[in-house]
């Protein structure tokens, strides 16, 4: 379901700073879904919460203790990367956002690329797609200067097909297509996939992804280098700013290495190394202000001066549409 009617039956508040409003999410008919009230939290499907002053759905806290909770407490998810992004996103830019889970960063690059852009959420979790779908939706009725955004149940690799999802125990914003997670799913399930290049040029009827890309972010808990695979046209033909999310962990720095070797091999100069998290906003400046070179990332990351996972954002050398934003 990529297009839905949103019937919303609650006044969404203004002000829910550092709290949140318990709603139910139900179906409500074909490629329809209504959004009610909920008497408490045992009737409660979903929260409504405050993220970086837009209303946003998303999981119970109960649920996914980790983004959510953090969302509902702070209004914030991944501060500098965040910035770090948004920094890309222009009036009219087309930014995909591959794993998108409940939308966070798809609802704020829509108020940042306005209605002459668009943004193409994508993600295969049956738990999130319809609350993607839903603040797609909720996002076209509160600001309609916003981008409009495309929610499509899929996941994004190297190749078209199907993939096994693995469905995480721990929180929502764990599963996975990587294998080796297999051990702690408590579930799986066979979903579609395919690649951007495919979405963006697929030989046949009109393409998914509709216009030249501006931004690529991508975070599918693991399997991010399958999806750049299937998206060397796409980087080479538009040039968009790169967001990887890149997982050092128990593998060590190799991963992390081979993601800015095979951008910086396709013409990607310039890096910024951006942590999920910035204890205060003198840190938080000093990492924006820090741009690398290839060889100067690969290093920084051999040495393990970034943490166990970080943002990679990769930018084009300049010329024809790619040139960095600094």
């Amino acid at each position: 379901m990529s297009v839905i009617r949103l019937r919303c039956e609650i006044a969404v508040p203004s002000g829910l700073r550092k709290t949140r409003l318990l709603v139910r999410l139900e179906p409500d008919g074909p490629d329809a879904l209504a959004l009610l009230p909920a008497r408490g939290l045992s009737d409660a499907t979903h929260q409504l919460v405050d993220a970086a002053g837009v209303p946003l759905l998303t999981h119970l806290a109960e649920r996914d203790p980790g983004v959510a909770a953090e969302i509902a407490r702070s209004g914030l998810w991944e501060l500098p990367e965040a910035l770090a992004v948004l920094a890309a996103v222009r009036p009219g830019s087309r930014v995909v956002d591959i794993g998108a889970q409940v939308g966070y960063y798809a609802v704020l690059a829509s108020r940042a690329a306005r209605a002459t852009g668009r943004v193409y959420a994508f993600d295969p979790g049956p738990d999130h797609h319809l609350v993607l779908a839903a603040n797609a939706a909720l996002s076209a009725l509160l600001d309609p200067h916003a981008a409009p955004i495309v929610a499509t149940a899929l996941a994004l690799s190297d190749r078209p097909g199907n993939v096994r999802l693995y469905l995480s125990d721990r929180a929502p914003g764990e599963h996975t297509t990587v294998a080796g997670a297999a051990a702690a799913a408590i579930d799986t399930r066979v979903v579609a996939a395919s690649t951007v290049d495919v979405l963006r040029w697929p030989g046949d009827g009109p393409p998914t992804v509709d216009g030249p890309v501006d931004v690529l972010k991508i975070d599918v808990a693991g399997d991010e280098a399958a999806v750049l695979r299937g998206a060397e046209r796409t980087l080479a033909e538009d040039r968009p700013v790169v967001a990887v999310t890149a997982r050092l962990g128990a593998t060590g720095p190799d991963p992390g290495v081979a993601l800015i070797e095979w951008l910086a091999a396709r013409g990607y100069g310039a890096f910024r190394l951006v942590p999920p998290v910035a204890p205060e906003p003198y840190l938080l400046l000093a990492e924006a202000a820090r741009l690398f070179t290839p060889a100067d990332a690969v290093e920084s990351v051999r040495r393990k001066m970034v943490p166990p996972q970080f943002a990679l954002l990769g930018y084009p050398e300049p010329g024809g549409r790619g040139r960095p934003v600094l």
